[in-house]
């Protein structure tokens, strides 16, 4: 005796309609994700702007924030690579920047993974990125910009 499973027809979803979910759930977590990454980067940049660099590291960027903010990185990184061709993009430099975005995810995963996290030095990441002139102010200015960027994409239209 052998079990059949049931086909997606006869609960009336066709396979393509299934896959236009699929990719619209993921396309919206990895969204949201995204977004979600690029604020909370925000307050830590903004954290040591007001609240100066001794501080921000004893009280707000702790291991377990970096956690947080990783796995919304890795989030990111994985469905984001996996929804691009079904972003629809106003132009060919609009989808190279959501490229770059995407790279500089997969970078800052393996960057927070190996030193955050692994060999647990938070010093070793604020000697090389914190001591630039300028770097929280600028780092601001370019997640406002991101964060701007991903919440404008839209999914291409997938009916065809």
């Amino acid at each position: 005796m052998t079990i059949k499973a049931p086909s997606l027809a006869a609960g009336g979803i066709t396979r393509k309609a299934a896959h236009t979910t699929q990719v619209r759930t993921m396309f919206m977590v990895q969204k949201y994700a995204t977004m979600l990454t690029f604020i909370c980067g925000l307050f830590l940049n903004l954290s040591l702007i007001f609240f100066g660099e001794e501080l921000t590291l004893r009280h707000v960027f702790t291991r377990a924030v970096d956690l947080f903010l990783l796995a919304g990185m890795l989030i990111s990184a994985v469905l984001g690579w996996w929804v691009l061709p079904y972003v629809q993009f106003a132009n060919a430099t609009a989808r190279r920047f959501q490229i770059v975005i995407l790279i500089y995810f997969v970078l800052l995963c393996l960057v927070h993974t190996i030193v955050i996290q692994i060999l647990g030095n938070t010093t070793l990441y604020v000697n090389t990125f914190l001591h630039i002139p300028g770097y929280a102010y600028t780092a601001s200015a370019i997640f406002i910009v991101m964060l701007a960027f991903t919440g404008h994409l839209r999914l291409r239209d997938m009916s065809e």
